[in-house]
């Protein structure tokens, strides 16, 4: 018999540290940077590399959202009448109010949303292996297999 294993994670969330999903203009692609990254212009580059492989394109068919490492969003205030594609580079699943979602480079389908949690831009640019994790996990994420 297999032994289900539940781990119960609390987070405390203060509220200046909390962005409102609504203060954007949201595109059904929406992409999470550490700002330190966005900050970058390399990183930013390889970025754009990244989203114009599943032709993605910032600003224009794809929202990007930078959040400090220490601030967090509620994603379950997006509307459930439109399906998401959300890509997390460099943050954790409670910037976005989400307990588990541990596993990097996995889709996970949770209620509209697809959802794929990366390392940082310059971890998955680090060497071939981690690029290829990347790379696999956005066709998957972009259901181009």
């Amino acid at each position: 018999m297999d032994q289900y294993f539940s781990k119960y994670t609390t987070y405390l969330l203060s509220e200046e540290n909390f962005v409102s999903i609504k203060n954007y203009t949201l595109k059904q692609n929406i992409i999470f940077i550490d700002s330190i990254e966005f900050q970058d212009d390399d990183k930013m580059k390889d970025l754009n590399k990244i989203l114009l492989s599943v032709n993605l394109i910032a600003d224009s068919n794809a929202s990007l959202i930078k959040l400090e490492k220490n601030q967090s969003v509620q994603i379950s205030d997006l509307t459930s009448t439109t399906d998401y594609d959300i890509l997390v580079f460099g943050l954790k699943p409670n910037n976005l109010c989400l307990q588990g979602f541990e596993d990097k480079y996995k889709v996970y389908q949770f209620m509209n949303f697809n959802i794929l949690f990366a390392d940082s831009i310059s971890k998955c640019f680090e060497n071939h292996h981690n690029k290829s994790l990347l790379w696999s996990a956005i066709r998957r994420w972009k259901k181009l297999n």
